[in-house]
């Protein structure tokens, strides 16, 4: 028995179908007006459309906190002291894995890199995002380190 390539094409169709039917779908979360802040040409930020004013601090440390007890901690802190805004790290390359702490990226000798997508790596960045917006703070996420270290005899490095 012979089968038509229009045939065989529509059960294929119909396969594909049937197979994505059964795939569910994403969950879509809806959070109401995003939050971004805007900088005016009169050199005021604003928040849709209302003027911002703020006090805030540089916490580098946060995504270093072991615990979601500890990042709640601070948040709640900076929340009940007026501070609005925060600049964090969220970046931490290291060339080897450490045994008792957080890291976010691997950098091996040949340039390989692993992505640590575990508690201690980029959930942590989830659980800082998170205590952010519950307590109504605003971040500030520093991607990427430009400061060359200093050399060892403490001359000053390029910079």
């Amino acid at each position: 028995m012979i089968i038509s390539l229009t045939r065989c094409l529509a059960f294929v169709s119909l396969w594909c179908a049937v197979a994505a039917s059964n795939i569910p779908s994403r969950t879509v979360t809806e959070r109401g007006e995003p939050q971004f802040v805007q900088a005016h040409p009169n050199g005021k930020f604003a928040v849709n459309g209302k003027e911002l004013e703020f006090v805030g601090t540089n916490a580098y440390w946060l995504p270093t906190l072991n615990t979601e007890a500890d990042i709640e901690h601070a948040f709640k802190n900076f929340s009940s002291r007026g501070i609005r805004v925060v600049r964090t790290w969220f970046f931490n390359d290291v060339d080897t894995i450490p045994k008792n702490s957080n890291w976010l990226q691997l950098i091996e000798k040949g340039g390989k890199t692993t992505l640590n997508t575990g508690p201690n790596g980029l959930k942590k960045l989830d659980l800082v995002v998170t205590w952010a917006e519950k307590t109504g703070v605003y971040l500030i996420p520093s991607l990427t380190n430009n400061w060359n270290p200093l050399p060892p005899n403490g001359s000053p490095s390029r910079r």
